[in-house]
């Protein structure tokens, strides 16, 4: 996250666009100076506690990312996106200063599934070529080593100053899931889907015993503080105490009704953590091994890992419905949920006084942030499906909702509009058939336009919901998306026929029919009303700008050279556009008569092999910029540009 001077940025940003204009190459910028995330996460692998339990890390397998939590408020710190594939486990180094994660095996990747970053900044230090998938990684008590455990069944041990592989351990005949080195130094501990814990003595990690009682896989093994006992989870439902110094099965723990993912221990050895499928994470009395608490609230999903904080006050656990959660050890109380949006953060819109930001995501929910902090403050319930985007009304007193998958998986194509102050139901409107892809309050809010799957445009009148025209272009291609000019008198449509169609409001009739030479997925008007602006899915020039008089074509933009354009948007001045890029992962800032290439942000803004439709808004003052990512994570910036 960078701080900088606003007025020596803008400076800055009006003698680049000079610059640019008259002769200059395209500048590569920085991260755009982020005031704040609206945190969100997708389906957690893996939860790890920094040891001074101020930070807590989180990898994903659905965004491939991780994330660093501030434990005190929950707010996030920041993002950690190298990965290539799900992150599949999280470990921080006994100081505290180092986190590695890992995850899945990417063939052909030459970046490495084993990750090491530095805490305090998050600079990527190093990767490391592991072989597989690595399931489960830990530092050795003198943060020298670190160990994997892969699905080659194998245990491996690195050297962490340069990521160099020094020993393989054989002997499991199962992919390894998880390894723990024994506090003291003097064990390593690995657990098996060959059902077995296996115990490797230092110093030269011999196979000393193999522990059998477990009828199904073993997912996770910890050490008890003093190094004397082990403890195992597995999935036939149990867990294990076993005695290091003999390997004998002293304990089973017997409760949770499906397998069990994950296991910890408190620093104060009195209380064991565990994690299930069965939706719970449970707390279990030590050394009688009683069940004491079954931690669950409402909405919770399988619980694939746990953690313990080294305080013994806090428990945390992190599963499919995206959410970390940090409990209360001393009765297991839920203390805090980390995060809101839960899968894509699709549209994102600031209200007319920008005091709010409003969010529609793919995980069936709209939102609403304070602007000046992003401080969360409710959501708008009652779709049933991903929500394609939000609008607010001129006055800023209500919020609509557009919802639908695309056929033939649509759910609930409906439009919702609450009221922003309390999320009270104002209106439930039939919205388009197959999907509701758009919507637009007109200019005097006295109606609301929609757009989707049916190939129609709707219009409906905001007091009672009734359905006054539609539009229909005779085509049979989904309308993808809508803009409103700034006078209120033209809605221009995208539709997947490679035209854009210009109609008057007023009276519903076609202007114009502008052809473009790929799909346009987002459009926007200039602010003074006289050109219009389309990102495409294509390849080189996918941002073109037309004139509305005659729509003729005025200005190309290489948005994304590697063919996917999410959104565009104009500044209110009309000087700069920005767009935010598919494939590329970016969002770029251009001149808007100029064409040159102003700035290109990669950082915080996407990542993975899949493309990311990004979501973007400026502020109608100008100075901030909004945008939704694919892990669920809402960022606004205070722009330059």
């Amino acid at each position: 996250m960078m701080t900088s001077l606003v007025a020596a940025r803008r400076l800055a940003a009006a003698l680049s666009l000079v610059l640019l204009t008259l002769t200059a190459p395209p500048v590569q910028a920085a991260a755009p100076d982020i005031a704040w995330f609206g945190p969100g996460h997708r389906a957690l692998n893996a939860v790890a506690i920094s040891p001074d339990h101020l930070t807590l890390a989180t990898g994903s397998a659905d965004d491939y990312t991780v994330k660093l939590w501030r434990t005190s408020d929950g707010s996030l710190i920041r993002t950690l996106a190298a990965h290539d594939g799900g992150v599949d486990t999280v470990a921080f180094s006994p100081d505290g200063q180092t986190l590695a994660s890992s995850g899945e095996f990417v063939a052909g990747d030459p970046a490495g599934n084993i990750k090491l970053w530095r805490v305090a900044d998050g600079t990527l230090i190093r990767s490391i070529d592991g072989p597989t998938q690595i399931f489960s990684l830990t530092f050795s008590p003198d943060g020298s080593t670190l160990a994997s455990g892969d699905q080659l069944k194998t245990v491996r041990l690195w050297r962490v100053s340069d990521g160099v592989q020094i020993k393989v351990l054989n002997g499991h005949t199962g992919t390894v899931f998880s390894v723990a080195y024994s506090p003291d130094g003097q064990w390593l501990a690995s657990g098996s889907a060959d059902q077995t814990v296996k115990l490797w003595a230092a110093p030269n990690w011999t196979l000393t015993r193999t522990l059998r009682g477990h009828s199904n896989f073993v997912s996770g093994v910890v050490f008890a503080p003093n190094s004397q006992t082990l403890y195992s989870s597995s999935w036939d439902r149990t867990l294990r105490a076993w005695q290091v110094s003999s390997g004998s099965s002293t304990h089973v723990f017997r409760g949770h009704l499906s397998m069990v993912s994950s296991v910890a221990v408190s620093a104060d050895a009195k209380t064991l953590v565990s994690g299930s499928y069965d939706n719970t994470a449970r707390l279990w009395d030590l050394p009688s091994g009683s069940q004491s608490k079954v931690l669950k609230t409402s909405g919770q999903s399988a619980i694939f890992s746990v953690a313990a904080a080294s305080d013994n006050v806090s428990a945390f656990s992190g599963g499919a419905d995206s959410h970390p959660r940090q409990w209360k050890l001393a009765d297991g109380s839920l203390k805090r949920t980390y995060g809101q949006h839960a899968a894509n953060v699709a549209s994102v819109k600031f209200s007319p006084d920008d005091q709010w930001l409003g969010t529609g995501s793919m995980d069936f929910t709209a939102k609403l942030w304070r602007a000046s902090d992003g401080r969360f403050q409710r959501s708008y319930l009652g779709l049933d499906d991903i929500i394609n985007e939000v609008a607010f009304s001129p006055d800023g007193a209500i919020i609509a909702a557009a919802a639908g998958s695309p056929p033939p998986d649509t759910r609930d194509n409906r439009i919702m509009l609450w009221r922003v102050s309390d999320a009270t139901q104002l209106l439930v409107l039939a919205g388009n058939n197959g999907s509701t892809q758009a919507v637009r309050f007109t200019n005097d809010g006295t109606q609301l336009i929609s757009g989707g799957y049916d190939t129609l445009i709707k219009f409906w009148r905001v007091s009672d919901g009734t359905l006054l025209r539609t539009l229909n272009a005779g085509v049979q291609f989904a309308v993808l998306s809508l803009a409103l000019s700034p006078d209120g008198a033209t809605l221009a449509a995208a539709y997947g026929d490679t035209r854009i169609r210009l109609w008057n409001v007023s009276d519903g009739s076609l202007l114009r029919i502008i052809a473009t030479p790929a799909l346009p997925r987002s459009l926007a008007f200039a602010p003074d009303g006289l050109s219009l602006i389309a990102g495409e899915e294509s390849y080189g020039n996918n941002i073109q700008r037309f004139r509305i008089a005659d729509g003729a074509l005025l200005q190309t933009y290489a948005g994304d050279p590697d063919g996917f354009v999410g959104s565009v948007a104009f500044a209110p001045d009309g000087q700069t556009l920005v767009c935010g890029s598919g494939y590329s992962r970016k969002l770029m800032v251009w001149g808007a008569a100029s064409g040159a290439l102003l700035a290109t942000y990669d950082q915080e803004t996407g990542w993975g092999r899949t493309p990311v439709t990004l979501s973007t808004a400026y502020s109608h003052s100008g100075d901030s910029l909004a945008y939704g990512r694919t892990d669920a994570t809402l960022v606004l910036a205070r722009f330059p540009y």
